[in-house]
């Protein structure tokens, strides 16, 4: 026990504070709006991780395994969970697909047919 305060118990008394009222005396530094911050998930990070080991593959002419890491992306996205179809089609897709066309290289050729389908349908779609 410290000198000169009560025994008070830290957690009964946090669950009556009022969030907003903390904030505006303290403000977060993480937390400067009122909009939650998401950080990327597994999933998300596990893609751009992939997609970079094959973007070093194509770069280095390592055709085999970039050829494998499509394999890889391919069967997430036939059979991965909702959050790992999502993450293939909104990073690793992307990611990839923008740097063979940087590099001029035929997309469509390098993908399978599903992936293939998915980046004709990010490249091909439009606001309504």
């Amino acid at each position: 026990m410290v000198k000169g305060r009560k025994n008070t118990t830290c957690c009964r008394s946090a669950a009556y504070i009022n969030i907003g009222q903390v904030a505006s005396f303290f403000p977060m530094p993480w937390k400067i709006n009122t909009m939650k911050t998401v950080k990327p998930s597994g999933a998300y990070k596990q893609m751009q991780r992939l997609a970079m080991v094959t973007k070093q593959a194509i770069a280095s002419g390592n055709w085999q395994r970039a050829e494998e890491c499509v394999r890889v992306a391919d069967e997430l996205m036939q059979h991965g969970s909702r959050e790992f179809k999502n993450a293939v089609s909104n990073v690793y897709v992307f990611s990839v697909s923008s740097f063979l066309e940087l590099n001029h290289f035929q997309v469509h050729g390098f993908f399978t047919p599903l992936l293939s389908n998915e980046y004709h349908y990010q490249t091909h779609t439009t606001e309504a």
